[in-house]
């Protein structure tokens, strides 16, 4: 087994395995070296363009993908409806907003019941080894 560790400017290497492996991955990362410019050419393109270095490529965030009411929101709405007049499993719930064209991941279900229950909009309770929902 063994192990290599390269840091060369901005770029750093650390790879560990086999002997032959080791060699390849060096190889590759000297040849990947090799096609990065210099850094006084990057700066001394960064200059012609009348933009300092520093703000050469600012950092975006990225805007939400959310649009339309939450998770939680629909389930207010399921509520308003009716639906938790009755105890509700995790899954009917699931299948519910699944009719309605909202599919929601157990994990993101589970987050939006967990803050209604805390807000006491609805109640849970365990039942056959299962959790069920309902109107408080």
């Amino acid at each position: 087994m063994s192990r290599a560790r390269f840091k060369i400017g901005d770029f750093e290497l650390d790879v560990e395995g086999e002997e032959s492996f080791v060699k390849s991955e060096i190889d590759r990362f000297q040849q990947m070296l090799a096609t990065v410019p210099p850094k006084q050419t990057l700066e001394k393109e960064a200059s012609n363009a009348n933009v300092p270095p520093a703000e050469a490529a600012p950092r975006t965030r990225r805007g939400s993908k959310r649009s339309g009411p939450s998770c939680a929101d629909r389930i207010l709405g399921l509520k308003a409806n009716g639906f938790f007049d009755t105890p509700k499993a995790l899954i009917e719930l699931s299948s519910k907003l699944k009719e309605l064209a909202t599919p929601y991941g157990s994990n993101h279900l589970g987050a939006a019941l967990n803050s209604l229950i805390k807000r006491g909009d609805l109640r849970r309770y365990g039942e056959d080894g299962a959790f069920r929902y309902v109107n408080p």
